[in-house]
């Protein structure tokens, strides 16, 4: 699960410095290696953008 830390959210959260550096360093730091584990097996990767699109992947496997 790739996260966005949006400005406000960072404002008013009350967990550690750590947590937030990981949000905010994820994509650079981490993501890389959670791609590249994907892709040696064969696990599924669905990159989300926005609320709509959860959305459909959640209905999406409902009716499976």
């Amino acid at each position: 699960m790739v996260l966005a830390a949006r400005p406000a959210a960072i404002k008013r959260g009350r967990e550690s410095r750590e947590f937030w550096k990981w949000v905010v360093r994820y994509r650079r730091d981490s993501l890389p290696t959670v791609s590249a584990a994907a892709r040696a097996t064969s696990a599924m990767v669905v990159i989300l953008h926005n609320q709509d699109e959860v959305e459909r992947f959640v209905a999406s496997l409902e009716r499976r």
